[in-house]
C-alpha cells in the first residue's frame, strides 16, 4: 500500500479525473500489488508473514475456545477455496465481496466492461461453491459417521417398548 501511495502521489500531474479518485488510487494498487506477485513468482519467494491469518483471528470477548477453533478453521478452509481460484476470478471476488466494490468500481478499477466483471463473480462463486462441497463431501463420512452399536441399542429398546401383538 505504502508504494502504491508513494507511486500515486509521484504521478498526481497525470490523474485526468476522467474517473473517480478512489478508482485511479485502487487501480494503481492493483497493478503494484500483481507487478510484487509477478516479481515473487519469478524469484520462487513464499510470504510466511501469516498476516491474514492474525487477522481473521480477533478474538470476540465472549468466545469460547471452540468458537476460536472453529472459526480459525472455517477461515482457512475459505481462504484456501478463494487462494485456488484462478486469478481473474480471484481478484473479482475479492474486490466485490470482500472489499465491498459495486460492480462499476470493481470494472473502473480493472479496466473490463460491467457484465465480464458480473460474469467473473457468478464463475468464481460457482467454483468456489464446487470446492467447498467437494471438500465438505469428501469428509462427511468421518462427521457422521454410522454408529452401528448404539443404532442397534436404540432400535432395541424402541421394540422393548413397543406392546407385543398377540398372532405373529
Amino acid at each position: 500500500m505504502q508504494q502504491a501511495y508513494l507511486s500515486a502521489y509521484g504521478h498526481l500531474d497525470q490523474f485526468a479525473g476522467t474517473a473517480r479518485f478512489s478508482t485511479w488510487l485502487t487501480r494503481i494498487a492493483i497493478r503494484e500489488a500483481l507487478g510484487r506477485l509477478r516479481t515473487r513468482k519469478r524469484r520462487g519467494e513464499v510470504d510466511f508473514d501469516g498476516g491474514a491469518e492474525e487477522m481473521m483471528m480477533k478474538d470476540r470477548p465472549d468466545d469460547s475456545p471452540e468458537d476460536h477453533a472453529q472459526r480459525r478453521e472455517l477461515g482457512g478452509i475459505l481462504e484456501s477455496a478463494v487462494d485456488a481460484l484462478p486469478e481473474i476470478y480471484r481478484v473479482v471476488f475479492m474486490m466485490r465481496e470482500v472489499e465491498q466494490l459495486s460492480t462499476q468500481e470493481t470494472a473502473d478499477v480493472l479496466e473490463l466492461s460491467e457484465e465480464a466483471v458480473k460474469v467473473r463473480l457468478h464463475r468464481a462463486r460457482g467454483m468456489l461453491r464446487d470446492g467447498l462441497f467437494e471438500k465438505v463431501d469428501s469428509s462427511l463420512g468421518e462427521t457422521f459417521p454410522f454408529l452401528g452399536a448404539r443404532c442397534d441399542r436404540i432400535v432395541a429398546a424402541v421394540m422393548a417398548k413397543l406392546p407385543r401383538r398377540s398372532g405373529n
